[in-house]
């Protein structure tokens, strides 16, 4: 897959896709939650009612409500809003306010000024995904094997090894490991984003549904 190959995804990001009933793909995705054992040292606002508003609105093809719906929640660090995002963008063609990457400029994303803009993108979203927020050790550990994919995209690997040793890839890590300022030279925050976001839209340009990534020759 073009994703499992740029981004790095592996067999268990893509497992936990089979486990859904392909007509209820969506919801599936949008309704991923953790076994949940103690309360989140920092609430999610991203619940199960805002959730399925968010697969309400993608059923009903209505995609820059959808992404209207949950970009709030991944701006606020919700771990299952960031994991929704990137999985949609990859499995079901919901695609941001942002100009069209296709499979062919994703083989040259190296090359690519653009690409590797989209990559940092995607990278910052996963990075932006804060675990305090999720109630279940063994959740919590699921979630950063799957940020820590996107984070190898683009860090490097003495940065991904410090990061790991500080323990910011662990179950219970610090503040700190959640501020882009620290790290990477390249990550952003969602602040950041967010302005590139609000920019695009003044152009005209909206969140809409196309041919999944994955799907994409």
């Amino acid at each position: 897959m073009i994703l499992q190959r740029k981004y790095g995804w592996n067999n268990s990001v893509a497992g936990r896709l089979r486990r859904c009933i392909l007509p209820l793909v969506a919801a599936c995705i949008f309704l991923i939650r953790s076994d949940a054992i103690a309360e989140p040292v920092h609430a999610d606002r991203y619940d199960e009612a805002e959730q399925a508003r968010v697969v309400a609105l993608f059923q009903a093809k209505k995609c820059d409500e959808t992404w209207e719906a949950i970009w709030p929640h991944v701006k606020e660090g919700s771990p299952v809003a960031g994991q929704n995002m990137l999985l949609a963008i990859g499995f079901l063609g919901l695609w941001p306010p942002w100009p069209q990457v296709t499979a062919n400029d994703m083989s040259e994303i190296e090359s690519n000024p653009a690409t590797k803009h989209w990559q940092q993108f995607v990278a910052d979203i996963a990075f932006a995904m804060d675990v305090r927020k999720i109630q279940s050790s063994k959740e919590r550990l699921e979630t950063q094997e799957f940020k820590q994919q996107f984070l190898e995209q683009t860090w490097s690997s003495e940065m991904l090894k410090r990061y790991d040793a500080e323990g910011c890839l662990g179950v219970d890590p610090r503040a700190t490991c959640m501020d882009p300022v620290l790290w990477e030279p390249e990550t952003h925050s969602m602040s950041y984003w967010d302005a590139q976001i609000i920019a695009n839209k003044t152009l005209g340009l909206k969140a809409r549904c196309q041919v999944p990534m994955h799907g994409q020759k």
